[in-house]
């Protein structure tokens, strides 16, 4: 029922489900999605499995994308989730979130695909 949201002009972003993003022919196995209180936007974590494993233990290292998304409606003709770069304040409240568990090597240039950090497990 998600998907039929984008016929409807006054949908709300809650409304309507992410649109799925593609990374060398695959679309994404993990989403991880992170609402704002007011409903006007959303960030999206999209995670692909990049193949390489890390041993001992083949340990797959992933490749993501964290992106904010936010309601657009053409025309006032149907509503869809616009999805732009995550600000610099979300990417760091989620490398502050996974610090505990998780190693990160910082890429101040932000060359990384994830931006300026890389989050390893």
């Amino acid at each position: 029922l998600g998907a039929l949201q984008w016929l409807n002009p006054g949908a709300r972003l809650d409304d309507l489900p992410p649109l799925p993003q593609v990374l060398a022919g695959q679309f994404e196995p993990l989403r991880l999605v992170q609402g704002a209180a007011a409903g006007a936007s959303r960030d999206v974590l999209r995670l692909w499995d990049s193949g390489v494993r890390l041993e001992p233990g083949a340990v797959p290292v992933w490749v993501g994308y964290l992106g904010r998304e936010r309601i657009a409606h053409p025309l006032g003709l149907f509503s869809y989730p616009r999805t732009e770069a995550a600000p610099a304040e979300a990417l760091a409240a989620l490398v502050a979130a996974m610090r505990s568990d998780w190693r990160v090597r910082e890429d101040p240039a932000g060359t990384a695909l994830a931006g300026p950090a890389t989050v390893l497990r």
